[in-house]
């Protein structure tokens, strides 16, 4: 019997249990037909694991494990886990990294139309397994690719502008601090280092304890704002009289508060400053006096009397710490009743004024 063609078929409104699905084939010229029941081929078909290549579904609902093109995709049903590149997800969502030193693996990306603007990064440090970081990169408007902005270590490391962190916190270029009005709220075993709202803006540390303590510029926590100033040429002083030091010469002064025009520091904040000033006479006849006077604002504060012994060169320091408030002026006078007019040396190692403020 040759092949019958079928021509017309008659369409089911729905499909229930029990209805018959027929397969008619005459490959021997005998008619062999073969009934299906609806349900057993549903039982079948989800029994089986199915291949689709190159086919469009508009819904997809899977029951158990589902793989998408052997290792792009691999969904364990069991664990509720997807692995991306890998079969064996460790966790909720797994991806394959690279396994080469120095060779970073994108985890996850942002992209613009064709662009990628933004990734996630895995980086393979060394030959140890557990050395592995994290880089973040972003694309700048105008370049022409990504760039790692912040670098995460193996070691739990922070780089900012830096991919090789060697701190907690490792900053490659500047940072603002917003100024505020006073610390925190003290924190055990903890200090703070904050920016206050002074004008113009000052540094601060707070230790645990909640002890502020200024730092740099006018700052304590040690010596700041140094100062160093010397004759530029020999200057002469008057017998019995008062003479204003003429310390017209800086070696250095970091703070810019030296006057070299009017010879006197400005204190730039309230605290304590140390001050030490050197002085060197040229000629001096035995068991002269002269006196020398750290003044501020022009009054006497510190003040240091010396009798010459022998005749000759004479040399003398004075040393001290003094409380100032901001914009106070610092100078030193020196008078001398020698019998005659003195010359004061330009040697700057025996003839300065030099200070800083350390609290």
């Amino acid at each position: 019997m040759a092949d019958s063609k079928v021509t017309a078929l008659g369409a089911l409104a729905a499909v229930a249990a029990g209805d018959l699905l027929y397969a008619v084939d005459d490959p021997s010229g005998t008619p062999l037909s073969v009934k299906l029941d609806v349900d057993v081929l549903d039982t079948y078909l989800a029994a089986t694991t199915k291949t689709l290549t190159n086919k469009t579904i508009s819904a997809l609902v899977a029951t158990g494990d589902a793989t998408f093109d052997t290792n792009t995709l691999f969904v364990d049903s069991t664990n509720n886990r997807v692995g991306l590149g890998l079969t064996n997800p460790q966790t909720k969502l797994s991806a394959v990294v690279t396994n080469t030193t120095g060779v970073s693996t994108e985890i996850l990306s942002g992209q613009i139309a064709s662009t990628t603007v933004c990734t996630v990064q895995h980086v393979r440090e060394d030959a140890s397994l557990g050395n592995s970081g994290l880089a973040f990169s972003t694309f700048l408007t105008g370049g022409t690719a990504l760039r790692e902005v912040v670098r995460v270590s193996a070691q739990g490391d922070v780089g900012i502008g830096t991919t090789s962190p060697n701190q907690k916190l490792t900053v490659e270029g500047t940072m603002d601090l917003k100024e505020q009005a006073s610390a925190n709220a003290d924190t055990a075993a903890y200090g703070q280092i904050w920016v206050k709202n002074d004008t113009p803006n000052t540094l601060w540390f707070t230790d645990d304890a909640g002890t502020d303590t200024q730092l740099g510029a006018g700052g304590g926590g040690g010596s700041s704002n140094f100062f160093f100033a010397y004759l530029g040429s020999s200057q002469s002083v008057n017998n019995g009289s008062v003479t204003v030091v003429n310390f017209d010469t800086e070696g250095f002064d970091t703070g810019s508060d030296y006057d070299t025009t009017n010879k006197y520091y400005v204190a730039p904040s309230d605290g304590k400053y140390y001050f030490c000033v050197g002085l060197k006479f040229d000629a001096f006849a035995d068991q002269q006096s002269f006196t020398m006077y750290l003044k501020v604002g022009g009054a006497n504060r510190v003040l240091k009397q010396m009798t010459s012994s022998g005749a000759g060169l004479q040399m003398q320091n004075l040393s001290c710490m003094i409380d100032l408030n901001t914009s106070d002026q610092v100078q030193l006078s020196v008078y001398q009743a020698s019998g005659s007019a003195q010359s004061l040396n330009t040697n700057n190692a025996l003839c300065y004024f030099r200070g800083y403020k350390i609290a």
